[in-house]
């Protein structure tokens, strides 16, 4: 529960009060999924902004909401050519969607080596990788029926 509460903004609690008092349950329940799916999809976009301000390339979106029984909704798969630059993207990303978002990461792991960095939104997992890692764990094709949405690098 501590994971939804964090991932749900005051506005919504708000709309969501007035909700109760004006609508049935079958409806809360539809309008709920619908702006947690907004929610998702926004935080994607500031997410893979982020990542593009300290020039993360080969941008991912590996989309997983239609796959049962997997860990998040989404993961965000990119790489920075140095230590330095992996760890950069991190800390942009973190300042970045509590600026434009008032989201934090539930988790941050990796950061002491910057080979590779995971940080868990809950419905969306960021991946940054050095190349070499990227290659051998292959994050993209685990999950052969997920849709991949490749995001153009910007020059």
């Amino acid at each position: 529960m501590r994971r939804l509460t964090k991932s749900i903004s005051k506005n919504f609690i708000f709309h969501f009060v007035l909700l109760v008092l004006y609508t049935n349950f079958a409806e809360i329940n539809i309008i709920c999924f619908i702006y947690m799916q907004k929610t998702a999809k926004d935080l994607l976009t500031v997410i893979t902004e982020a990542v593009q301000e300290k020039k993360g390339t080969s941008i991912v979106i590996v989309d997983l909401s239609n796959i049962e029984n997997v860990i998040c909704k989404y993961f965000i798969i990119c790489q920075g050519n140095s230590t330095t630059q992996v760890n950069a993207i991190a800390e942009e990303v973190t300042n970045y969607t509590r600026e434009h978002s008032n989201e934090k990461p539930l988790a941050i792991s990796g950061q002491d080596n910057g080979v590779w960095v995971a940080m868990d939104y809950s419905d969306i997992i960021l991946h940054i990788f050095q190349p070499e890692a990227r290659v051998f764990y292959d994050l993209e094709h685990l999950w052969e029926d997920a849709k991949l949405t490749k995001i153009p690098d910007i020059k």
